[in-house]
């Protein structure tokens, strides 16, 4: 959450500038900006459901990742049959961001009614929420500031300067990977011993 949500979040309110630094096309970053931006959001999804999908396959529970997985299928190729037509690109990544969504939600609740009930809101709210949360939010922060009027080193530098921001605001606000990252810095910079 905290490494993909980050990448997300930035993904997220930058895509267009991010297209425009890759392509150096303006009309490219304009038409395929605001795809990326969706499909950001439904790779986060995706992601967001790995950690799930590996518990129950740890614990040799295949059967609800083998009907999650047909369902999203007989869903999906009708979904994207009818979509892209109609919506294009844009259309089309927000399947992928519902199908995602609505896997998340259900899988979830299967799961954690079934293993790990314990942690069902821990997980839910500490290790997700909240630094999906902080990233979204340092991000959005920094999206007052214009960047197309800069050289394209600058854009590069302040695109880089928002995603450590909003890394370490995820960072900060996850218990144990903020105490893991202190004790590494700890070890590799002996000042802060």
């Amino acid at each position: 959450t905290v490494l993909v949500g980050s990448a997300a979040a930035v993904l997220f309110f930058y895509a267009t500038a991010i297209v425009g630094l890759w392509t150096h096309d303006p009309e490219v970053a304009s038409h395929t900006g605001a795809i990326l931006s969706v499909l950001a959001l439904g790779g986060l999804l995706n992601v967001l459901n790995w950690m799930p999908y590996q518990i129950q396959l740890a614990s040799g529970w295949t059967s609800l990742a083998l009907a999650a997985n047909s369902i999203s299928l007989i869903v999906l190729i009708p979904a994207i049959l009818y979509i892209a037509p109609r919506y294009g690109g844009y259309g089309t990544a927000w399947v992928w961001v519902v199908l995602n969504f609505t896997n998340l939600i259900v899988c979830f609740a299967i799961m954690f009614h079934r293993l790990l009930r314990e942690e069902k809101w821990s997980w839910i709210v500490k290790d997700t929420f909240i630094p999906l949360l902080s990233s979204f939010s340092i991000a959005a922060l920094f999206t007052n500031i214009t960047i197309s009027s800069l050289t394209y080193a600058y854009q590069v530098v302040f695109l880089l300067i928002v995603s450590l921001f909003t890394l370490a605001s995820a960072v900060m606000v996850t218990y144990y990977v903020r105490v893991n990252t202190v004790n590494l810095l700890k070890r590799l910079i002996p000042i802060m011993r």
